[in-house]
């Protein structure tokens, strides 16, 4: 899947126009680089640690 099939996935199931969800997308395309960057060989337990934060963050 392409990144514009996932925006328009994403924009289908939110309800949220996809030109703000490709913002999102962008927006966290980079964090997670950057996370992933970050810890260098730990790159794993980076990944474990956003995906553990997004469904946190998903709960509230």
């Amino acid at each position: 899947m392409n990144k514009t099939a996932v925006t328009a996935r994403v924009a289908e199931r939110s309800g949220v126009p996809a030109d703000v969800c490709a913002d999102v997308i962008d927006a966290l395309e980079a964090v997670l680089q950057e996370e992933l960057a970050a810890k260098g060989a730990g790159v794993l337990s980076a990944f474990a640690a956003i995906l553990k934060g997004l469904a946190a963050n998903r709960t509230r």
